[in-house]
């Protein structure tokens, strides 16, 4: 797998962009659950506004006639109701009446103050508090949005998917067909050019990329030719010149005079015909080793002439 995932393009871009889409889809989950979360606790406790206001006026009877039972069993009643983990109701005598889970930890509170009307008079006789139980309503919220997460989690898969196969398809194959000829024209110079096998002509980043190719691989072929061609000129031209040397030696060599070539102004022997051994009694090795030695077969009426110049 790990081979694969180093060697392909299209996996590496459809595994990336499967745990990208699938950060985003947690992400939307995870605001999709606060809206509603934020929703059902706003109809849970419009809904637990409307049981208690059913049962405020029974609170207030029984707590102005202190009826301590019927007010008990009142609350008991009331922590039936889903999302109420406990009701506590206080007099004013500071008396409690609860039931269910009276704590806030993982509960918020809804306080309703109780009051006895006559005659147009309000009296406050006690208080009503109601402990909402919001990890239930969390719960409740969860469970119903664990399809849209894993729905979520499935489109996700299949865009990944999809994407990777449209990558592979437009771009991938082409890349490793072009790959592989890059490795095949390296063993046979003698292609060209690359054509990608697409249905129709496009304008795209890849064919810049083939065309880019193309005209440096031609650009290349001409300038190795036109390189074989200089060397093979080249190495005409040495014929000829050796061919030319050979033959003015040959000529040279065959002259009963001595022939021979010397670099001015220092006096130097560059050349010195065979035939100076039979004139001389010298070799031509021994004039190009010791240029003064003239000095010593030069006609007396030039030697004054030699010193003057040479010497």
């Amino acid at each position: 797998m790990k081979t694969k995932y180093n060697n392909s393009i299209g996996i590496r871009f459809s595994i990336r962009v499967f745990f990208i889409s699938i950060v985003i889809a947690i992400f939307a989950i995870a605001i999709e659950l606060y809206i509603r979360f934020q929703e059902n606790k706003g109809l849970a406790r419009t809904s637990i506004q409307q049981v208690s206001e059913s049962h405020i006026p029974a609170l207030i009877s029984s707590l102005w006639l202190t009826h301590s039972k019927l007010l008990q069993e009142q609350v008991d009643a009331i922590t039936r109701f889903k999302y109420i983990a406990g009701v506590e109701v206080t007099d004013i005598d500071n008396n409690q009446f609860s039931a269910g889970e009276i704590s806030n930890q993982d509960h918020s509170l809804i306080t309703r103050d109780l009051l006895y009307e006559f005659r147009e008079k309000k009296t406050l006789i006690g208080k009503l508090k109601l402990y909402i139980d919001d990890s239930q309503i969390m719960r409740d919220t969860f469970s119903r949005e664990i399809p849209t997460f894993f729905l979520f989690f499935l489109q996700s898969l299949i865009v990944a998917i999809v994407i990777g196969l449209l990558f592979r398809g437009m771009v991938g194959q082409h890349l490793e067909t072009f790959s592989q000829f890059l490795v095949k024209s390296r063993n046979d110079p003698n292609i060209e050019r690359f054509n990608f096998n697409r249905k129709r002509t496009y304008h795209d980043e890849l064919e810049s990329l083939l065309q880019s190719f193309n005209i440096n691989k031609a650009a290349r072929i001409a300038a190795e030719e036109k390189i074989k061609e200089n060397l093979k000129e080249k190495e005409t031209l040495l014929q000829k010149i050796h061919q030319s040397e050979k033959k003015y030696r040959e000529i040279l060599e065959g002259l009963n005079d001595a022939a021979y070539r010397m670099s001015l102004p220092d006096g130097k022997y560059e050349y010195m015909s065979q035939s100076a051994k039979n004139i001389f009694g010298y070799s031509s090795n021994e004039f190009l080793n010791n240029p003064l030695l003239v000095q010593k077969i030069i006609h007396p009426d030039f030697v004054q002439y030699f010193e003057e110049r040479w010497a």
